[in-house]
Parts: structure tokens; C-alpha cells; sequence
């Protein structure tokens, strides 16, 4: 139980993280706070209207997301952390992610990354937990733009934690061995404060 409780926290971190991302890039495409417009917004735009095609991906029954809609039950846990990550990609299209990335290539950006810490290597914490600065290339901001889900974000921004380490005395780390506060991340990326004003 105590690890099931573990599992959503984390998820909800990266959830978190996955929606600022999407408002940095995409400042007026925020998800809808609730449930019932997510639901809506979701099984539209993602899922072209089939109920069934929802509830299979979802694992539930198409009566449970026909619930989510009409507001008589409300999605919990897991499901409401992936509702949410859902309903925020479901703000854009790809031709407007592929335009805001093709912006991103021609620009640098930094993140605050609190609390970024290792696994274990050879019986000790290769890596203490501390808060650190990365810088991200265009091509990485890029990848951010177009990102659909939490483990794409997450991908980029263990490639930036990995590079920060690699360039100091330890090294030989790569992306996945390091854990940090998901959902604290601060985004310094000036290009696209307001820029998603014009995103599809």
C-alpha cells in the first residue's frame, strides 16, 4: 500500500512537471480544472470520440469514463494524474508543437533542478542531494516542445542532469540515474514567456 502511495506521489510530480512545461511553451493552453471538461476534452481530441477506445486505454469501463463525464464519479490516483497530463496535451496540436519547437532549436534555456540526488553506486550516494542549474540546448528545448507525455520531459531533463555531473569530477553517469523534485522545476527559458499566444 505504502508503495502504491509512493508510486502516485511520483507520478503526480511528474504530472506537474509535464503541465509546466506545456505552459511555458504554451502559456494560454492550459488544461481545464474540471474533471468532467478534462474528460470531455480528452475523449475528443485524443480519442476522436469513442468511449471504448478511452476506457481501453485507460484500463476501465466505458460506463466509468461516461461517469468522468457527467460528473457522477470522479477519476482518483493514477488515473487522475494521466486525466490531467491527458487533457493538458490535448490543449495543442502537432502542428503547433512543431512550429514552437522549430522556434526552440534556435535557443537556449536553464532549469533550477531542487533536490537532484543519485542511486546508490558501490554501496554509497554517488551524488548528495543538492539543488543545481542546468542548461539545456536548443535541440533539448525542442524536445520539450513536443514532448507528449511525463517520460519525455524526464528524458531531457536527465540528459542535462547527467551532463552537468559528467562535466565534473565524477562522470560516467547517464540518463535515469538520478532522482530530483519533479515538481519544483524552474524554467528560465525568456523566449517563450507569452509566446504561446499564436500556438495551435
Amino acid at each position: 500500500m505504502r508503495r502504491n502511495q509512493a508510486e502516485v506521489a511520483k507520478q503526480t510530480e511528474l504530472t506537474e512537471m509535464y503541465s509546466r512545461v506545456n505552459q511555458l511553451f504554451y502559456t494560454s493552453k492550459h488544461a481545464p480544472v474540471r474533471t468532467t471538461t478534462q474528460t470531455e476534452h480528452v475523449l475528443e481530441r485524443l480519442y476522436g470520440g469513442q468511449t471504448a477506445a478511452m476506457a481501453a486505454a485507460y484500463n476501465m469501463s466505458p460506463r466509468t469514463i461516461r461517469r468522468w463525464l457527467d460528473g457522477s464519479r470522479t477519476p482518483q490516483g493514477a488515473n487522475a494524474a494521466r486525466l490531467l497530463r491527458d487533457a493538458t496535451a490535448a490543449q495543442t496540436t502537432k502542428r503547433g508543437r512543431e512550429r514552437r519547437a522549430q522556434q526552440a532549436e534556435q535557443h537556449r534555456g536553464d532549469v533550477l533542478v531542487p533536490r537532484v540526488n543519485s542511486f546508490t553506486v558501490r554501496g554509497s550516494d554517488a551524488v548528495r542531494p543538492r539543488d543545481i542549474s542546468i542548461s539545456l540546448s536548443g535541440r533539448q528545448l525542442a524536445a520539450l516542445a513536443l514532448a507528449e507525455n511525463e517520460s519525455q520531459v524526464d528524458d531531457v531533463i536527465q540528459e542535462g542532469i547527467a551532463a552537468y555531473f559528467n562535466g565534473g569530477a565524477a562522470g560516467n553517469f547517464g540518463p535515469g540515474d538520478f532522482g530530483y523534485d519533479a515538481g519544483s522545476l524552474v524554467f528560465n527559458v525568456p523566449l517563450m514567456t507569452g509566446a504561446g499566444r499564436n500556438a495551435e
